[in-house]
Parts: C-alpha cells; structure tokens; sequence
C-alpha cells in the first residue's frame, strides 16, 4: 500500500457511518473536523455521539441512483457470524477502503490486499461488537492493508511494533451519525409502531458525494435472506415492514448506493426506492446478487 502523509490524509478521512439500527444510525468517518462539531448525548451513558452535518449536495437535485459498487473491495466473509467481526468489515475493509480510493487514489485495484484496509488490525485489538469501539481505534491508531495483516477469525495476534508504526499515516479525525435514535440498540426501538422515521435525504446526499456509510439492521428480520443467520429466500429487494416484530440491530453492514426506481412496482416512491446494502457473509449470499441486497427506503425509515 503507498503511504499516505498526516497531512494528506488529516481533513479527508470523513467516515460517515449509520448504524442501520431500523433506528438508524448513519456513520461517516470524518477524516475532517467539521463533521464532528455538533454532538449529542447518547441515552443510558455519558458519551457523546459525534452529529453529521449535511452533505455539501444536501438540498440539491440529486442522481436518482447511485452505485459505488465498482469503488468497493470483494465481498468479504467474516466466517462464524457471531465473530462481532461485522462491525470491521463494515467500518474498515469496505468504508473505509472505498474512501482512500475515491478520494484519494482512484487508480487502486482493490483486487490487492495491499490496497484494503485490515479488519484484523482494528478488530483484534478491540474493534468489534459497537461501531465506535471500530472508528475510536482508526483515530488512536489508524491502520495497515491486509497483505500487511490478513483477517483470521481463529487467531487474535496483535499487531507487531512496525504495524503499529505502519498504520499511523492512516488515522481518521473522527466519525459522525447521520442520525441516531438515542444512541441505538434497545433503547433506540420506541416499541412499534417506531415513533420517528428516520430521515434520508442527508444519507442519499452523502452517497452522491462518493461516501460509503455504516449500518447495523436486524439479521433476523421477518424473511430477510438466509446464508447462516436467517431463513429467507435470496431476493434483489427487501420491503417487509412488519409493525408486530421488534427489531434488534445486531449486524453491522455497508450502505454503498441508492436507487430511487430499484422497485417500479412499488405502491410510493419509500416502497420504490433503495439502498444497496454489502454483508460480510461472503458472495454467495443472497443468491445472484452475490452479497449484495436493496433495502426498501420504508425499512430503513
């Protein structure tokens, strides 16, 4: 992986993550400041979860769609799907790979391990289970590629003296969420039906400008596509919105498109529209859309 300086990489690593808790938060690394100016109290404990502002392209006519997919590395496998790993696979391999590479080195064939950010060296050393426990050690500590420090489930090795030192130039300034309901998890699920929809347009304008978000949603949904977690049918296009199941975020996803028309047989335009949603449970999941899957704009409302 080609280096990048402190000064190159302080005020462009923005991560935006959501956590995708149905209560949503949206997570964009911040490799600037700004987006962590404004900040808001997370419910059941002292810390501050850092807020978004809106995207430059907010309140602007938007692309109807948006697929970074040609941005993002392979679809990765965490393996045991109760590893926490998916919080890293999330965070680090796919948002914050696709970051460097939009903004920073376009001409990266993320093919190479050398050109993907390790999800061994934030996750061994603690960065699994929240999203923030992910984007707390980027800002401590930064980190290497993979060919530097491949991901085994099985091995919790640390990593060495000059991996530490490796890993420096790629520290992010910070994390922001596009919104959170009271800090997620239990206490972000108002009992259904859910009291306040989560807003999207600042998340779709955040993916125009090129940005991979963070989300956490619920693996066990009614009918969401099976692959070790759940016994659903394969599907392009997930719109089940059942007001009786309570749903609980524990899986952590990326969000790397949108597209208003992915469903024209929709009833209105939150059952037409979409985001594109990555797992980390390899690429034969989900049948042919290979670890990819669209989330209806009224599920993640």
């Amino acid at each position: 992986m080609k280096k990048l300086s402190r000064n190159q990489i302080a005020g462009c690593i923005s991560i935006v993550g959501t956590c995708l808790f149905l209560a949503v938060i949206f997570f964009l690394p911040c490799f600037t400041s700004e987006a962590i100016a404004q900040t808001t109290s997370r419910s059941g404990d002292d810390e501050l979860t850092p807020v978004a502002h809106p995207s430059r392209l907010y309140g602007t006519t938007l692309p109807q769609s948006v697929d970074l997919r040609s941005e993002m590395p392979p679809v990765g496998d965490q393996g045991d799907v109760w590893s926490q790993s998916c919080v890293t696979f999330a965070s680090v391999y796919y948002q914050m790979t696709q970051y460097v590479k939009h903004f920073k080195h376009p001409s990266w064939d993320l093919t190479n391990p050398e050109h993907q950010f390790s999800v061994a060296f934030i996750f061994h050393q603690g960065g699994g289970g929240y999203p923030p426990n992910s984007y707390e050690l980027l800002m401590e500590l930064g980190c290497v590629d993979t060919a530097e420090m491949q991901y085994n489930q099985n091995i919790l090795n640390q990593p060495t003296n000059a991996q530490i030192e490796a890993a420096k130039p790629y520290k992010i300034s910070g994390y922001a969420a596009l919104w959170d309901h009271n800090g997620g998890g239990a206490q972000a699920i108002e009992s259904p039906p859910y009291a306040r929809p989560n807003p999207i347009n600042n998340a779709k304008a955040w993916l125009a400008d090129g940005h991979v978000l963070s989300v956490c949603i619920d693996p066990n949904a009614p009918q969401f596509p099976g692959g070790g977690r759940c016994d659903g049918p394969p599907t392009v296009f997930y719109d089940i919105i059942d007001p009786n199941y309570h749903y609980s975020p524990g899986h952590a996803v990326a969000i790397c498109g949108y597209n208003d028309n992915i469903n024209p047989s929709g009833k209105d335009a939150d059952h037409r529209g979409g985001f594109l949603m990555v797992n980390s449970e390899g690429p034969r999941w989900n049948g042919d859309m290979h670890g990819y899957i669209w989330l209806s704009y009224a599920y993640v409302e």
